[in-house]
Formats: C-alpha cells, sequence, structure tokens
C-alpha cells in the first residue's frame, strides 16, 4: 500500500535490497506526499562493518552515511572532500522520538533476578564519564523508556555514578565477601555474568565499565557475537546480560510488546527482560483504551516510573 515495492528479483540476500518506486501509488497526490518519494530506485547495500561502510561513503560507492559515533563526527569528517563540499556534514534535528539504548537483564536467571544486583550495577555504569571522554559530550544520559518525550517521568531516579551505594546494596544482597582474586562471593560462588553484544564499537564504553564492576568484585564477561546470533539468544531468553535497544516505533509508543506480563513466558516477544508486574499490566490496558492525549501521556509517565525503578534495563544515552 506504500509508494514503493520490492519484488522477490530484488532481494540479493546479504548484499542488498532494491525497493522501486510505484506507477499506481494511490497517495501520490496527496499534499503530505508532494514532493517526497522522488526516486524510481533504492537499493541499500549491505555492508556489515561500519568503517568499511564509512570507506565506501568516502569513495561514492554510497550516496549517505548515517553517522552513529561521535569520534567520527567530530574528528573524522573535516578532510578535503568535506571542505570542498563534495561531501555535506549534516545535523538534522527533529522532533521524533529517541530510540532507547540499554543494557538488559534477564531477571529469569540470576543474578539478574535480585533487584538489588540490577540497581547496584547501574549505578557502576559511569555514563557522565563516559559521555564527557568518549563521546565528546554529544549525548545525554537516559532516565526514561521515553526520553525527549511529554511521556517521560521527571521523577525517575537519574542513576549517577555512586560505587559506594553500589557496595551497600551488595552487601545487602548478600554479596560481601571477597575470595583470592577480589570477586565477591555468597556462598562460596563469585558473583559473575556474561554480557551478550554484537557491535564491536561497543567495546569502547564496555570494556571501561566492565573494570568499574571488577574494582567492586563483579566479574563480567563479555561475549560478541554477530547480530543474528545475539538476536537469537535474546528471543530464546539465552542470556544474562544483553546490549541491545529499541527504536522509537513511532510518535505514540506501544508499550505493551516490551511489558506487558503476558508477553514474560513467551519466546520471540520483545519482553527479553521478563517484564511482570500487576500495575504495568494495568496501565497498559488502561492506555489501549484511553484516548485522550493529556490522559494517555498521564498513564505512560506512571509506567514510565515504574520500569525505571525495576531497574530491568542499565539505560544508556541519546
Amino acid at each position: 500500500s506504500g509508494p514503493y515495492v520490492v519484488n522477490e528479483s530484488d532481494v540479493q540476500k546479504g548484499k542488498s535490497v532494491t525497493i522501486r518506486r510505484r506507477k499506481d501509488y494511490w497517495a501520490e497526490k496527496y499534499r503530505a506526499n508532494v514532493g517526497a518519494y522522488n526516486f524510481d530506485e533504492v537499493r541499500f547495500s549491505v555492508v556489515r562493518d561500519q568503517n568499511l561502510a564509512f570507506e565506501m561513503f568516502k569513495k561514492g560507492e554510497l550516496d549517505y552515511f548515517v553517522v552513529t559515533k561521535a569520534k567520527t563526527w567530530v574528528e573524522e569528517m573535516n578532510y578535503d572532500h568535506f571542505q570542498r563540499g563534495i561531501l555535506l556534514k549534516r545535523q538534522v534535528f527533529n522532533n521524533y522520538p529517541a530510540n532507547v539504548s540499554y543494557l538488559g537483564f534477564n531477571t529469569r536467571r540470576a543474578p539478574g533476578n535480585d533487584i538489588r544486583v540490577r540497581k547496584a550495577m547501574a549505578l557502576l555504569l559511569n555514563r557522565q564519564l563516559l559521555i564527557q571522554k568518549l563521546f565528546y559530550d554529544l549525548y545525554l544520559p537516559t532516565n526514561s523508556f521515553f526520553p525527549g518525550t511529554p511521556y517521560e517521568n521527571p521523577s525517575n531516579p537519574k542513576n549517577l555514578y555512586n560505587p559506594q551505594e553500589a557496595i551497600k546494596l551488595l552487601a545487602e544482597a548478600g554479596w560481601k565477601d571477597h575470595d583470592a582474586q577480589g570477586r565477591l562471593i555468597k556462598s562460596g560462588q563469585p558473583l559473575q555474568i556474561e554480557l551478550l553484544y554484537s557491535n564491536p564499537e561497543s567495546e569502547l564504553f564496555l570494556t571501561p565499565y566492565q573494570d568499574d564492576l571488577r574494582k567492586v568484585g563483579i566479574s563480567v564477561n563479555l561475549r560478541l557475537t554477530n547480530p543474528e546470533t545475539r538476536f537469537k539468544l535474546m528471543m530464546q531468553r539465552q542470556f544474562q546480560m544483553v546490549a541491545s535497544g529499541w527504536g522509537a516505533g513511532g510518535v505514540f509508543p506501544d508499550p505493551r510488546p516490551e511489558y506487558h506480563s503476558s508477553t514474560a513466558d513467551v519466546e520471540n516477544t520483545n519482553n527479553i527482560s521478563g517484564f511482570k508486574d500487576k500495575r504495568i499490566d494495568e496501565l497498559c490496558d488502561a492506555y489501549d483504551h484511553e484516548f485522550d492525549p493529556a490522559k494517555r501521556a498521564a498513564l505512560l509517565q506512571k509506567l514510565d516510573g515504574i520500569l525505571t525503578d525495576q531497574h530491568q534495563y542499565i539505560l544508556e544515552w541519546y
């Protein structure tokens, strides 16, 4: 029903997907579409390495490149092609909701099933320092599941870096003794967790985070996989922690797929952490039947407060 069509022959698996403009698009003359969808053909090339994609862009092999690294934006986009105007560097501002990047816990498994451990690990992610030192102060810390929107609850915890409070929480959870290697132990077992990720560039901040966790006695194994494997393990709940993110999805959020308890024990749903909360279910149900925008925003703010208080995700930045 859209302005473009994908034919089976236009899908080259692992290489490219081509979309072609339709001659019978029903909304072509609609006022909102005037001036849009001008290209007869758009080919999306599959490039698995961001650095390679950037080099292809600089050579003219790609028409545009979405910059996802602050270092690339600040340090690598000032050479002669940019100075001469052959390549154009543009920041585009809009009102589209921000995506949510996070480190998610599987609360069906230890140690992610203990909220004190989850909160402690959130307090050990030094977001402000990472944003300042690694990301050129171009990002803001995420303190909401709906950041930068009317749905963000202003009372949400800010989770500032606080090792002392983290140590206190871990002790309350029974993790107060150390073994000869400096690891926290309980009942003779060390506090260790595997963190799944698929983007090697994430190591820029995951490695310092791993080091900060090690200093208080938490051992983290960073496990790099390809995106397909990471997604499969997420959907099958075969992980302890995972680095991931949710797209905004649209102007009006739909919290049910990620956070309603009906999806918590079903594989291949977005409820990867196992959210189960009666009040969240009530808010999702009320939100699905409410049409008043102000009331919808109030419902999501309440839901946002509960989600952030449960610390099933360590929120990152946007």
